[in-house]
């Protein structure tokens, strides 16, 4: 049945920037949170779930993919190697790999792997498809974004036998064991990959506890249970997922999609507007839940090149500056929170200590700017050597900061410190290669990432993400060896280090969190989350 029939005004949905992503996070992000054995509910196998989601995927691909959405889809088809412990998530707990070593310089790391796996095409999970997974990633005809990112300085793949495998790389890569707790390195199939050719990003094939049902692209994407499973963590039910079906259908409009939920055309919808969202609290007929998500938070990236905000007071005037609160009043109400730290709480580095480096203070941007030479103008705006202090803040249409109102009251909150923002809006790829070149002095992306060495992707001497165009070869080192090491605690420390240098060089202007927002028929029960904060479906149940 094509979904489409059961409802009205699909549209195809706007790309979310090709950086605005990857689902994944760190140590220090909760981990899937499973119920407790009172608070579990009784679930018996059956029922369907349909979400409708705001986005739509660019490719199933999860190798090539630049969105979110496919990386949440696929946390249910594809299975981790590592995952990590619910109740201590910096201690990792065996995935599709039994057990691992890792060498003294963090440069080899030995899996030894499960021996009862298949994929969904009934191909046997084994050292030679990891390797080949990694290979097909590293291959420049892939053409992959986010997991050639994670493999970081892969060197090469090494099958000591059929069920272990040695992953090398040139340098120290500590950062490996956290990234492969999440979907964007996990196995698979190669048989699937050999069958389908190109094809393949529309045939996904792993060994998760769900598999690929129907894919009706901008339409919906339908995932079956996989009756075959039982290698589940220890921390959820074993044997097979409890739901039938899942089917995300692609629904970008707000108002469409929150009138498909009232109807009962969906029972869950994400992205529930702030007012839908009271609205629907109000009346007690449904769930609703916000998320918190791990990564980076929206966040400004500044130019550090460009005048004028190649001058450090302006960098941190900029900071000073604002009022996070009233705009989450005002924008959120309820659905998010103010952020001042460069990695979202529930990423390993995350400190409260960070937030106080820059705290909100118009009288003290005003003072910063006055002792730079920045006087106030007839207009209100400042001047110096005859020139405004005017800024050029560069975004798309979908990307968020506009639709949700946030830009125009940071524009009136800098303007009442004498800063003039002027906005360039390009569709995504035009505003992307303006950031690549530096036509801007302020973008604001965010990033869903299971690591904090997001931070080295925004900030890093020589990072094609690095739109502040920041070389601090001392920042660089700090970067460099917490993402050499493995433990979280020698990990913390130095990311906590970075960070303050970060806000305090005025690189990074962080300024609200990332959640999903999710409302939902009264009936379902058993959502556990991933590091990163997306739904885990296995547990998930509809109780009748």
């Amino acid at each position: 049945m094509n979904i489409r029939n059961c409802l009205t005004a699909l549209c195809l949905v706007g790309l979310l920037a090709s950086i605005a992503i990857v689902e994944g996070q760190a140590h220090a992000a909760p981990p899937p949170t499973a119920p407790t054995e009172s608070e579990a509910p009784v679930c018996t196998p059956g029922g369907k779930l349909i979400y409708g989601t705001w986005q739509a995927p660019d490719t199933m691909d999860i190798q090539t993919t630049s969105l979110q959405i496919v990386i949440a889809m696929a946390q249910n088809i594809f299975d981790p190697l590592i995952r990590l412990d619910p109740t201590d998530n910096t201690r990792y707990l065996p995935g599709l790999a039994e057990r691992w070593e890792i060498s003294p310089d963090n440069k080899e790391f030995t899996l030894y792997l499960r021996k009862d796996v298949k994929f969904h095409d009934g191909t046997p999970f084994n050292a030679e498809a990891v390797k080949k997974t990694f290979e097909r990633i590293v291959d420049p005809e892939t053409k992959a974004f986010l997991t050639l990112t994670a493999l970081g300085p892969y060197e090469g793949t090494e099958v000591i036998d059929e069920y272990t495998v040695k992953v090398k790389f040139s340098k120290p890569y500590g950062a490996f064991i956290n990234l492969l707790t999440e979907p964007l390195l996990a196995p698979i199939s190669p048989t699937a990959v050999e069958k389908w050719g190109p094809e393949y990003a529309d045939h996904p094939t792993g060994t998760g506890p769900y598999m690929l049902g129907e894919y009706v692209k901008n339409d919906h994407l339908t995932l079956v249970r996989n009756p075959d499973y039982n290698w589940g963590p220890s921390f959820f039910h074993q044997g097979a997922g409890y739901l039938d079906e899942i089917t995300w259908v692609f629904l970008p409009e707000n108002a469409t999609r929150v009138a498909a939920f009232e109807r009962g055309e969906v029972n869950m919808i994400d992205r529930v507007p702030p007012d839908d969202l009271a609205r629907l609290q109000q009346e007690g007929k449904y769930k609703t839940l916000v998320q918190g998500l791990a990564g980076a938070p929206w966040i400004f990236v500044v130019n550090v090149t460009k005048p004028p905000t190649d001058e450090l007071a302006v960098r941190q005037a900029l900071a000073y500056g604002l009022n996070r609160q009233a705009i989450v009043d005002l924008v959120y109400k309820g659905t998010n929170e103010p952020h001042f730290s460069p990695l979202e709480k529930r990423t390993l580095g995350y400190d409260p200590s960070v937030d106080q480096v820059m705290p909100e203070d118009q009288e003290l941007a005003r003072k910063v700017l006055d002792e730079a030479g920045w006087k106030v103008g007839a207009d209100g705006i400042r001047e110096k050597d005859g020139k405004r202090l005017e800024l050029i803040w560069i975004d798309w249409p979908g990307s968020g900061i506009m639709e949700d109102g946030q830009g125009p009251v940071f524009q009136a909150q800098w303007r009442e410190i004498g800063i003039d923002i002027k906005f360039e809006s390009y569709d995504v790829g035009t505003a992307i290669g303006a950031w690549n070149e530096g036509r801007h002095n302020l973008g604001e992306p965010f990033f869903y990432w299971n690591d904090p060495n997001v931070l080295r992707f925004l900030v890093g001497t020589g990072s094609g993400l690095n739109w502040t165009k920041v070389s601090d070869p001392e920042l660089d080192k700090i970067l460099e060896e917490a993402e050499a090491t493995a433990d979280p605690a020698k990990r913390k420390p130095l990311y906590v280090e970075a960070q303050k240098r970060i806000l305090q060089n005025g690189y990074l202007i962080p300024t609200f969190g990332k959640s999903l927002v999710l409302a939902m028929d009264k009936n379902i029960e058993g959502i556990a989350f991933s590091p990163t904060g997306y739904p885990i479906w296995f547990d998930t149940c509809i109780k009748q």
